[in-house]
């Protein structure tokens, strides 16, 4: 009986070990998930920054080039003004129209490409979306995957136990019936 109380007791350890086991291990993939998780949060939130620090240097680049143009736009057109208050003759209504074309045909263009800018950024931004949302959906299965683990490890934890339980009853149920026997052949 010694014996049996003994292996009962190894049973019962050793199980004990595998829960401990068991539960180290959800902590350890809980930790990497949490450790995962961040790093990709921290990728995303530096990608935004050098998206943003670009768009920042790429609007600052545009602006200085849209200035350069409109001072040399307004340096033409104050040169012209001065030619044709200077000709005073049949010249000056051509030269007029001449100018009015010039500055219509330097807005469409400058529309033109701040239509483009408008649509190059609406372009970052629907990727930049796209981008977050795969890296949630990722998150999200892999949390689906740690939880279905911890479920299973859960599960079968139960299966051990049940199955200890049971032997130690058909232990117990052999010892008696062993006893049973004994105190007949006794009597």
């Amino acid at each position: 009986e010694r014996m049996a109380e003994m292996k009962r007791r190894s049973h019962a350890i050793k199980a004990l070990e595998e829960t401990q086991k068991a539960n180290e291990y959800l902590k350890e993939i809980k930790a990497e998930e949490m450790l995962r998780a961040q790093r990709e949060e921290e990728k995303i939130q530096e990608y935004a920054r050098r998206k943003e620090k670009m768009l920042a240097l790429r609007k600052a680049k545009e602006e200085e080039v849209f200035q350069q143009k409109q001072a040399a736009r307004n340096a033409m057109i104050e040169a012209q003004a001065q030619r044709l208050a200077q000709m005073q003759n049949d010249e000056e209504e051509r030269v007029e129209k001449q100018v009015a074309e010039k500055e219509a045909s330097d807005e469409a263009k400058r529309l033109a490409k701040e239509e483009a800018r408008r649509r190059w950024e609406e372009d970052i931004q629907k990727s930049r979306s796209a981008q977050l949302a795969r890296k949630q959906m990722q998150r999200e299965r892999e949390r689906a995957e740690d939880a279905e683990t911890a479920k299973f490890l859960g599960e079968w934890c139960k299966v051990l136990d049940k199955q200890d339980q049971e032997e130690l009853e058909a232990k117990k149920m052999a010892a008696t019936k062993l006893a049973a026997e004994h105190k007949k052949q006794v009597e």
